[in-house]
């Protein structure tokens, strides 16, 4: 009798099994149909190191999964709209390595558990806006001009209240950058739109 394959484990388990993980941030790589790999080297309270040789053998396995493979990061008890370095991470992973989407899940650590997930993804408008780079060199120049005005809104918005520079990020990633954004609350949470974050029920 043939024995049937071991089951996949879910998200939430993946996450919940890497050590600290309501204390510091953890950084996956994943396809679609398929287990989260952790890609991270170092972690700390509000970022990631990645392994670089992590992701690269990921890429390799899954490289020609073109579409089907993104990221998924943790934030521990603050929004899970992604901050300036994931959005221009974001798209250098979209420009060199064809990725499409990428997730943000927000953990309560006072609970110990996966509060809600940010899915991000690329629109149509979002591809017509790098239909030009055909160049390494125009692909590094768009990066360089991100990173520059990202940099700009940062600063520029350093005398506003927080929630005041969230939204404001948050709308120039929708209007400017045409990314979708959908929260998905877990179970005992709910999605607070005014504040971009999910809430204990």
């Amino acid at each position: 009798m043939l024995s049937k394959p071991p089951l996949r484990k879910k998200p939430t388990e993946i996450i919940k099994s890497i050590p600290e993980f309501d204390k510091k941030e953890s950084l996956f790589l994943k396809q679609r149909g398929g287990e989260m790999d952790s890609v991270h080297k170092e972690r700390h309270e509000r970022y990631t190191i990645p392994d670089v040789e992590k992701f690269l053998k990921f890429q390799r396995e899954h490289g020609s999964m073109q579409g089907k493979v993104y990221s998924v990061h943790t934030h521990i008890d603050y929004e899970p709209i992604p901050g300036y370095g994931d959005i221009h991470g974001f798209f250098q992973t979209i420009i060199n390595n064809n990725y499409t989407s990428m997730v943000v899940s927000q953990i309560d650590s006072r609970y110990k558990a996966e509060a809600g997930r940010c899915h991000v993804a690329i629109t149509k408008e979002t591809k017509q806006l790098l239909s030009g780079l055909n160049t390494q060199e125009q692909k590094n120049a768009f990066l360089n001009k991100l990173r520059t005005k990202l940099s700009e809104i940062d600063n520029n918005s350093k005398n506003d209240s927080d929630e005041m520079r969230l939204h404001f990020f948050y709308n120039y990633c929708k209007d400017t950058l045409k990314l979708r954004f959908k929260f998905k609350a877990l179970p005992g949470y709910r999605f607070n739109k005014n504040g971009l974050y999910f809430e204990k029920i």
